[in-house]
């Protein structure tokens, strides 16, 4: 069974991924784009609305998706946007990972949007080399349970890394001239890309990836569909 990738979003050459979850199995091309991505659904992970907003829903257990490794999500030294607004039901015993390209059994960290229970906070996590030493901000406020966040990462032109949570930003740190690591590993939403083991318990609304381009420059008005 698949979800697949939607048209980009109004068409913008620099949106590599954009899942409004509004079919529970439509296969739709994306407009423009030089591939069309597909997703996978391990673990029948559902669609369904929560709080009037149409998501894909997961257990914390066996449920998440994947996506073939591609060079949209080679983020290198690009400036970049990564975007979901998430519903946490359960806080894990270790971590949750959101959207992963961190191949930590194998050596191939890349980057990811996740949760960090031993600080009960957001992070965005990144190496160099695809091993460790591997770099990290954290967001300034602890995760909050049954209420809709918005999490939103960028890079901008000043190779400012900044966290955005509800469009406050929330955590920064210079990257320099870093460039991520390019894993050849699989894109995965709502699980870790090693074992399959540290998985979200939630609802996941509209992850979107846009490399080449930072939206946000200062604190901003969270919209309720897409970026």
């Amino acid at each position: 069974m698949f979800l697949s990738n939607t048209s980009k979003l109004q068409n913008d050459p620099y949106c590599k991924l954009y899942l409004p979850f509004q079919n529970s199995v439509a296969e739709e091309k994306s407009v423009g784009k030089s591939e069309t991505h597909t997703v996978t659904n391990n673990g029948n992970v559902a669609i369904t609305t929560v709080d009037g907003r149409k998501c894909a829903s997961f257990n914390g257990t066996d449920q998440y998706l994947t996506i073939p490794d591609s060079d949209d999500w080679n983020l290198g030294n690009n400036l970049f946007t990564l975007h979901c607004s998430i519903y946490v039901i359960s806080m894990p015993e270790i971590a949750s990972h959101i959207i992963s390209k961190y191949d930590y059994i194998n050596d191939k960290r890349s980057w990811e949007v996740g949760i960090d229970q031993a600080i009960n906070k957001f992070v965005f996590v990144y190496s160099t080399t695809g091993e460790l030493p591997a770099n990290a901000i954290n967001s300034d406020v602890t995760v909050a349970l049954n209420v809709w966040t918005d999490i939103v990462v960028i890079r901008n032109r000043s190779n400012d890394l900044i966290m955005y949570v509800n469009g406050t930003q929330s955590g920064t740190m210079n990257m320099g001239s870093d460039s991520i690591y390019d894993s050849d590993t699989t894109l995965y939403i709502g699980t870790d890309v090693g074992t399959q083991t540290n998985n979200f318990n939630g609802y996941i609304a509209e992850p979107s990836i846009h490399k080449g381009v930072a939206r946000y420059t200062r604190n901003f008005t969270p919209q309720t569909r897409g970026i």
